[in-house]
């Protein structure tokens, strides 16, 4: 009975190593996503900005200045995001496992409530 036990308890524990492992994969997978879509926005400004002052497609006013602001904002966010680490990424992972729980119990506690209103 207690290796059927510790055999059950290490299954447990494999399995929620691999899902951890795989949520981690998850968050790190999406970063890279970011990172990748970043660059592509940055590209495209960088063109829409060349391509103004070439006289090659003129852009209004308005339209520049946001095309520069943007390159500016991205870049910035682009390096930010090149300098976050493995910890980081746990970090969030954490966060989020936190967040999960904490939605868990919100509704755990409004069904709660639900059942005693419907005792009185």
């Amino acid at each position: 009975m207690r290796f059927s036990l510790a055999l059950l308890f290490v299954a447990f524990a494999a399995v929620a190593a691999r899902d951890t492992e795989t949520q981690l994969k998850a968050i790190k997978d999406h970063h890279e996503a970011r990172m990748a879509k970043l660059a592509e926005m940055i590209e495209e400004r960088r063109q829409m900005t060349e391509d103004h002052e070439s006289g090659r497609r003129r852009l209004s006013d308005e339209e520049y200045d946001r095309a520069s602001r943007q390159l500016v904002n991205f870049q910035r966010k682009l390096d930010s995001l090149k300098q976050r680490t493995d910890e980081d990424h746990m970090e969030r992972f954490e966060e989020l496992k936190s967040l999960h729980k904490m939605n868990r119990l919100e509704f755990m506690d409004v069904e709660g409530m639900k059942r005693k209103l419907q005792t009185f």
